[in-house]
């Protein structure tokens, strides 16, 4: 059986702080995203590019949202993605409080980590 590489960075907590994500656009600067705020983890800027692989990743209840990763913990608080989903998905699955986490392969024994 060959072993799953891990999505997200091992020393990276995609910890949702108490604020809503926000879609930036500014096609003059970079292409469209979304960022959500993290509470403090570490610092990483990768993968740094724009229209990286679709990875699958779980939030509130379950929710999958795919999202291609631009920085996973830009300055060791905010998580910038790209998806094909709405603000008010990304919200409503990647709500304040909530561990985003690997979906795996969609295993419904997934659990969630609340902070409230």
């Amino acid at each position: 059986m060959s072993e799953r590489r891990a999505i997200i960075p091992d020393n990276i907590d995609l910890l949702r702080d108490n604020t809503p994500c926000i879609f930036q656009s500014n096609p003059s600067n970079h292409p469209d995203r979304f960022k959500c705020m993290l509470e403090p983890t570490a610092i990483s800027s990768e993968p740094g590019t724009y229209n990286n692989d679709q990875l699958a990743l779980r939030g509130l209840n379950g929710c999958v949202i795919d999202v291609r990763p631009v920085t996973w913990a830009w300055e060791g608080n905010a998580f910038i993605f790209q998806s094909m989903e709405s603000l008010d998905v990304i919200n409503d699955c990647f709500t304040a409080g909530v561990l985003i986490s690997e979906s795996g392969y969609g295993a419904a024994e997934d659990t969630l980590t609340l902070f409230g």
